[in-house]
C-alpha cells in the first residue's frame, strides 16, 4: 500500500514536470488570434459590402477627392491613355449636363459603356443608349503625362485653342473617377492595409512555430525516455516521490540516483551516465557518455536571484556523479570477483 502511494505521488510530480504546456498554449493562442483576425476582417468586408449597397454615393466632383462617388455618363470618348499591359484605360466621359469627367477603367470595358463609346464616335447611330451610372472614387491626378494626354485629346475632340496645363487643372479637371470596385481594404490608408495582411500572418507563423516546437520537444522527450529501462523509471518515480525541489520553483529534483528536471524540458538523467556538467549557450547542461546534451536549466539560470543556488546545484551534481562512478567501479569489482 505504501509503495503504491509512493508511486502515485511520484507519477503526480512527473506529470507536473512533464506537462509544461506554456509553449503549446502560446501557439494555440496565436493561432486563435490569427483566426479571429481573419474572421473579423471577413465580417468587416461583408458589412462594408452591405453598407456600400445601402449608402448613396456623393456626386462626382472633378476638383475634389472622394472615397465614394458616382456620375451619370451619356457620352464616352477614348481611350486617350492606357497602361502598357492595357489593363487600365482612361476615357473622357460627359455627364447629363455635358460636364467633362475623366474615367479610369480596369480590365475590359463594360458592355453598356462600349455602347456609349460607339454612339459617341459614330454620329450616324440613331438609337441613343441609356446613360450609364459609374461609381468609384475620385482620385487626384498626380501623373503629368495623364494631364498631357487628357488635355490633347480634349482639345482635339472639341477643336479648342491650345490650353496650358494649369488652366486645364483649374477649369476642366484635377481629379479622375476610378471605376474599379472599391473594397474596404482599398478604403484603408496604406498602413491599415499593411496591418490587415501583416497581423494574421505574424500570429499564424508564430503560433505554428510554437506548436511545432512543442511537438518536436515532446518527440525528443520520448526519445530520451526510451533510453531508460522500466526498472530505472520505477526507481526514479519512487525517489522523486520522497525528494524535495532543489530550490523553490526551480523545477529540479536531485534524488539519490537521478537528477530530474522540468525547468526547460522534462528529463530524467542517471548520475552514472553523466560525464560532465557544463554551461554553454546560456544553458546548464549535463553531458552523458553517449555524447547527448541534457538541458537542466534554461537561459534564465544566470539571473541574480539564481546565481547563489546555481553553484550549489553544480557542486551537488558533481559530488553525485563522482559517488555514482565510485559505486559503479565498486559494483564492477564485486561482480568480477
Amino acid at each position: 500500500m505504501e509503495d503504491q502511494l509512493e508511486m502515485q505521488e511520484g507519477m503526480r510530480r512527473i506529470g507536473r514536470l512533464r506537462f509544461r504546456i506554456g509553449r503549446l498554449l502560446t501557439g494555440i493562442a496565436c493561432l486563435s488570434a490569427a483566426a479571429a483576425f481573419i474572421i473579423a476582417f471577413s465580417l468587416l468586408a461583408w458589412y462594408d459590402g452591405i453598407h456600400t449597397r445601402n449608402t448613396a454615393p456623393e456626386p462626382f466632383n472633378a476638383f475634389q477627392e472622394s472615397r465614394d462617388c458616382s456620375v451619370d455618363i451619356q457620352l464616352l470618348a477614348g481611350p486617350f491613355a492606357s497602361t502598357q499591359d492595357d489593363k487600365q484605360t482612361f476615357y473622357w466621359g460627359y455627364g447629363l449636363m455635358m460636364e467633362p469627367v475623366m474615367v479610369l477603367f480596369t480590365g475590359e470595358l463594360p458592355e453598356e459603356c462600349r455602347a456609349l463609346v460607339e454612339y459617341t464616335h459614330n454620329p450616324g447611330i440613331t438609337e441613343i443608349p441609356e446613360p450609364v451610372t459609374i461609381r468609384g472614387r475620385s482620385v487626384s491626378i498626380e501623373n503629368t503625362d495623364i494631364y498631357d494626354y487628357a488635355l490633347e485629346f480634349y482639345q482635339t475632340m472639341w477643336g479648342l485653342a491650345p490650353m496650358e496645363r494649369n488652366e486645364f487643372k483649374q477649369t476642366v479637371a484635377s481629379c479622375y473617377l476610378d471605376s474599379a470596385k472599391q473594397t474596404w481594404l482599398k478604403k484603408l490608408p496604406w498602413y491599415g492595409t499593411l496591418l490587415v495582411f501583416f497581423l494574421p500572418v505574424v500570429f499564424f507563423v508564430t503560433g505554428f512555430s510554437e506548436c511545432r516546437r512543442f511537438a518536436v520537444q515532446k518527440k525528443r522527450e520520448q526519445k530520451r525516455m526510451s533510453v531508460l529501462s522500466e526498472e530505472e523509471m520505477q526507481t526514479a518515480v519512487r525517489q522523486l516521490a520522497g525528494a524535495s525541489e532543489f530550490e523553490p520553483r526551480s523545477r529540479i529534483y536531485v534524488t539519490a540516483d537521478y537528477v530530474i528536471t522540468g525547468n526547460y524540458q522534462f528529463d530524467i538523467i542517471p548520475y552514472a551516465r553523466i560525464t560532465s556538467i557544463e554551461e554553454t549557450g546560456g544553458f546548464l547542461i549535463a553531458v552523458t557518455g553517449d555524447g547527448a546534451a541534457h538541458i537542466l536549466l534554461s537561459s534564465g539560470h544566470k539571473k541574480p536571484d539564481r546565481i547563489s543556488w546555481l553553484n550549489r546545484l553544480k557542486k551537488v551534481l558533481e559530488e553525485k556523479i563522482i559517488y555514482a562512478k565510485i559505486q559503479g567501479e565498486h559494483y564492477a569489482v564485486i561482480s568480477g570477483n
